[in-house]
C-alpha cells in the first residue's frame, strides 16, 4: 500500500540535515527520552543552556554547538545510524502527516513484529503492554500535554516514492498524537540518494534496499 501525502495538510518544507539532528537530540535530551543518558558527553555548558530553554533549535547555536552535538548524536545513536547512514548527501522536509496516514507507517527492525505503526501502537497501550518501558514513558508524555504542555522535537521517517514511509524516530510522541487524537504530526521525512553506503554491512544499498534493511534487520 502506498500512503499518499495528505491534500488537507501544508505542503512540506525543505530542511537540511543539521536541521534534523540537531531537533532529534534536543528532544532526546529531554526527560521523557529512552536515550538521555547516551548523550553524557555533551558539554555541560551547552547542556546547561539546552536545558534552560535558550536552544530550541539551529538559530540559537555556534557553528562549535552544532558540530558538538554532532558528535555525540552520531556516538549516542551510532548503532541505529550504522544502517540508517543519515547524512548531507539525503534530501530533507518537514510536513505535517495526518495520524490516519501515520497509522499506515512502517516500523523499524527493533519492532519488526509489528506490520504496521499503528499495531505497534496498540500493542504498546494494551494490557498487558508489548513494550512496557516504553509505556511508562509514554503515559509520561501524555500526562505532560493534558497538563498544557509541549513536547520536542519532530518524528523521523524513511521515504522513498512508491512505498510506505518507515517511522525511523519518535514512536512515543506518535503513539502520543493517536492517544490524543490529534489531526496531524509534523514529520521529518529522509529520502535517500539512489546509493547508500551502509556501514553496518560494509556495501551499499539503493533505495528499495535499504528500505527492507531498515523494517527486517537480522
Amino acid at each position: 500500500m502506498v500512503v499518499k501525502l495528505s491534500e488537507e495538510t501544508p505542503l512540506a518544507q525543505r530542511c537540511t540535515f543539521r536541521e534534523v539532528f540537531v531537533d532529534w537530540i534536543l528532544a532526546e535530551i529531554s526527560k521523557n527520552s529512552t536515550f538521555r543518558s547516551g548523550y553524557a558527553d555533551i558539554p555541560t555548558d551547552l547542556e546547561n543552556r539546552i536545558n534552560s530553554g535558550d536552544v530550541s533549535s539551529c538559530a540559537n547555536l555556534n557553528p562549535d554547538d552544532v558540530n558538538a552535538l554532532e558528535r555525540a548524536w552520531r556516538r549516542g545513536r551510532g548503532g541505529l545510524l550504522q544502517f540508517c547512514p543519515l547524512g548531507e548527501a539525503w534530501s530533507y522536509s518537514h510536513k505535517e502527516i495526518s495520524t490516519d496516514e501515520l497509522r499506515h507507517f512502517g516500523t523499524i527492525w527493533s519492532f519488526r513484529e509489528s506490520a504496521s505503526f499503528v499495531e505497534f501502537a496498540e500493542g504498546v497501550m494494551a494490557e498487558p503492554s508489548s513494550h512496557p518501558d516504553i509505556k511508562i514513558l509514554v503515559e509520561e508524555m501524555l500526562e505532560e500535554v493534558r497538563n498544557g504542555g509541549a513536547l520536542r522535537g519532530s518524528p523521523i521517517a524513511f521515504a522513498h516514492p512508491g512505498s510506505v514511509p518507515v517511522l525511523i524516530e519518535g514512536y512515543k510522541r506518535c503513539i502520543v498524537a493517536l492517544e490524543t487524537k490529534a489531526r496531524s504530526v509534523g514529520t521529518y521525512l529522509c529520502v535517500p540518494p539512489p546509493r547508500v553506503f551502509v556501514p553496518g554491512i560494509g556495501r551499499f544499498l539503493d533505495a528499495p534496499e535499504l528500505r527492507a534493511l531498515l523494517t527486517d534487520l537480522h
